[in-house]
């Protein structure tokens, strides 16, 4: 049966197999590291390829190596430099993944993510994102108060919109735009956004959209002629 580790001040870990593991100090670690559950409540730098079924980021930490997790919740700073793989992933942090994330099943990001590409069944976004490429997914609903920068969204489902709970709890009615190049899915519901081009089966612009160009094959429901430059059916 695997060990739990438990870390308080500065310590070397050198990979390993474990059960539960958690971090309150600071931590290198500089192998290849197997764990169930890990928490980090300091700062990590993992200079090996990690393997977690739970992984929990609450400090500052560091992946110069292949990550693969079930469950990733990130609530502090974070920065992975090689390619993860992670089913389930929640950020309330901060964090920029640098290579490849691959395919998830969920996403919602409550902080701020930076990455290339970001594909999974399901994404919501409260929070800002910036991707320098391409947003994929099933379903994909996006709040508009904090911004997002997309180069390229594909989907079925697409919402871009601001949340109303949200600005009832700020006791506010600012919105920021979610500036996303191009835009194309089946079924899309956009306000406050700005993009190039629109395109997709059945498709409603809402208040304070500027887009250049939507392209529609079944309905197209503009509700501010103003925000949208040329409407064509294909």
């Amino acid at each position: 049966m695997a060990n739990n580790l438990t870390v308080f001040a500065d310590a070397t870990i050198h990979g390993g197999t474990y059960n539960k593991v958690r971090v309150f100090g600071s931590a290198d670690v500089l192998g290849d590291l197997t764990a169930q559950s890990m928490k980090v409540f300091g700062a990590a730098e993992y200079k090996g390829k990690c393997h977690i079924d739970t992984l929990k980021l609450y400090g500052a930490c560091e992946f110069e190596e292949y990550v693969e997790v079930k469950y990733l919740n990130i609530k502090g700073a974070c920065e992975f430099n090689d390619d993860v793989k992670v089913d389930l992933l929640k950020i309330y942090g901060a964090v920029e993944f640098n290579k490849t994330i691959f395919r998830c099943n969920e996403v919602k990001v409550y902080g701020q993510a930076t990455v290339s590409n970001l594909e999974a069944d399901y994404i919501y976004i409260n929070g800002h994102v910036d991707c320098s490429e391409q947003l994929n997914g099933e379903k994909i609903e996006i709040a508009t108060h904090q911004g997002s920068k997309i180069k390229e969204m594909v989907g079925t489902n697409i919402t871009v919109k601001p949340n109303r709970k949200w600005f009832v709890h700020v006791k506010s009615n600012t919105s920021k735009e979610v500036e996303i190049d191009t835009i194309e899915g089946d079924e899309i519901y956009l306000e406050n956004v700005v993009s190039k081009a629109v395109r997709g089966n059945k498709i409603t612009i809402g208040p304070n959209c500027k887009i250049d160009l939507v392209e529609y094959h079944e309905s197209c429901n503009i509700k501010d002629e103003n925000g949208v430059k040329q409407v064509e059916k294909y």
